[in-house]
């Protein structure tokens, strides 16, 4: 959550920002949503999410103008896939990302509330894009993104699967 953001939205995702040779990618997935709307998604000049001040306005210093225009759209389940490039920008270069916040902000219709914020960059998080397996010729089409880190006594994982079966039991697992 946003600092001291307390309106009900509880969003979460995971994101992957890559390096590009002509900027950085962002992809992932967000959940937690307002349904069905449209809402901004900017990386900001500050490298905290604990509190307000500290995460800053959008992050484009040494520019001449905001080039942070980029929305996601909600389903009827309040989930977004997002997945847009921004030349100019680097991970730890030209105007880096790493380590700054990544803020969700709701639609205009709940006055552009700044509603969630994560850090880009954690060396100790791996993160896994789920798709098809290979060679898989079944019905079902199977996403999501997993974040893997080490915690007190082995991985932790979090994140989002979909499209699986269902109304039963399965198991995932990590492959060598």
């Amino acid at each position: 959550a946003y600092p001291d953001y307390t309106n009900g939205y509880n969003i979460s995702g995971t994101i992957l920002v890559t390096s590009t040779d002509s900027g950085i990618n962002i992809t992932g997935t967000l959940g937690g949503l307002e349904a069905s709307v449209s809402g901004g998604f900017h990386v900001h000049s500050g490298f905290t999410c604990d509190d307000a001040d500290g995460v800053g306005g959008h992050y484009f210093e040494g520019m001449s103008s905001d080039p942070w225009d980029s929305m996601y759209t909600s389903d009827s389940n309040g989930y977004a896939d997002v997945d847009f490039g921004m030349p100019d920008f680097t991970l730890d270069e030209a105007y880096p990302v790493a380590y700054r916040a990544l803020v969700v902000h709701l639609s205009s219709g709940s006055s552009s509330a700044r509603a969630g914020c994560g850090l880009i960059g954690a060396a100790e998080l791996g993160v896994a894009k789920l798709d098809t397996y290979p060679g898989y010729t079944g019905d079902l089409h199977i996403t999501g993104d997993l974040a893997v880190s080490s915690g007190d006594g082995g991985l932790r994982v979090v994140g989002w699967m979909a499209g699986l079966e269902p109304g039963t039991s399965g198991g995932w697992h990590i492959h060598e």
